[in-house]
C-alpha cells in the first residue's frame, strides 16, 4: 500500500509474505478461483479447505497466476511506464525499487520464484497420485472433493499461463490501422 500512496520507503517489499498476501487480494486471484468453483457448481466444505495440503495448493495456484502475469506482462508494463511515467503493480518493478537491482536481475528473480512454485505445484500432484493416505483426516467423499478441487486449480493455472503467453505473442504481432470509411445503410 505504501508504494501506491507514494511513500519512498519500500523496504516492506522485501518481505515476500507481505507482498504476496497483498497481491493475491488486490489482483483478485483468490476471488477468481472461488468464482471458478462457483461456476463449476462445486462446493468445497471447510474440512477440505482447512487441510494443510489444500491450503498450500490454493496459495501456490494464486502465486503462479500472479507471477505468470508479472513475468509475461513485464515488457508491456515497462513500455506503459516509459510512455506514461506510471508503473504498474508488477513484482519486477517492486524488486527493482526495493533492492536497486537491474531490470534483468529483477526479471530473473521473478522467473526463479515462478519456476520454484511451478515445480512445487507439479511435485504436489505427483506426490498425491500415490500418497492419498496423507489425507487421513478426510473421509472418502472429502478426498474426492479435495482431488477434484485441486485439479480445477491446476486447470486454472494452466489456462492462465497459456492465455498469458498466447496474448503476449498475439500482441507482439498486432498492428492496428484505422481508416476513415463511409458506411451507408440501404433500406
Amino acid at each position: 500500500m505504501q508504494t501506491w500512496c507514494g511513500d519512498k520507503d519500500l523496504s516492506h517489499l522485501l518481505n515476500h509474505y507481505t507482498q504476496y498476501n497483498l497481491r493475491v487480494y488486490t489482483g483478485g486471484v483468490r476471488a477468481i478461483h472461488e468464482l471458478v468453483f462457483l461456476l463449476e457448481r462445486f462446493y468445497i466444505p471447510n474440512s477440505v479447505r482447512e487441510n494443510a495440503f489444500w491450503i498450500r495448493c490454493f496459495e501456490v495456484a494464486a502465486f503462479l497466476s500472479l507471477r505468470t502475469n508479472d513475468v509475461i506482462g513485464v515488457e508491456k508494463e515497462w513500455r506503459h511506464k516509459e510512455r506514461t511515467g506510471k508503473r504498474a503493480d508488477n513484482v519486477v518493478f517492486h524488486y527493482m525499487e526495493a533492492t536497486n537491482c537491474s531490470f534483468e536481475e529483477a526479471v530473473d528473480r521473478g522467473l526463479n520464484e515462478h519456476n520454484l512454485a511451478l515445480k512445487e505445484f507439479h511435485d504436489f500432484f505427483e506426490f498425491l497420485k500415490s500418497n492419498q493416505d496423507c489425507l487421513y483426516e478426510l473421509n472418502e467423499e472429502e478426498r474426492q472433493i479435495f482431488m477434484k478441487s485441486t485439479f480445477i486449480m491446476s486447470e486454472c493455472v494452466a489456462c492462465n499461463i497459456k492465455g498469458q503467453s498466447l496474448m503476449d505473442r498475439y500482441n507482439a504481432r498486432l498492428n492496428l490501422n484505422f481508416e476513415r470509411s463511409t458506411v451507408s445503410i440501404l433500406g
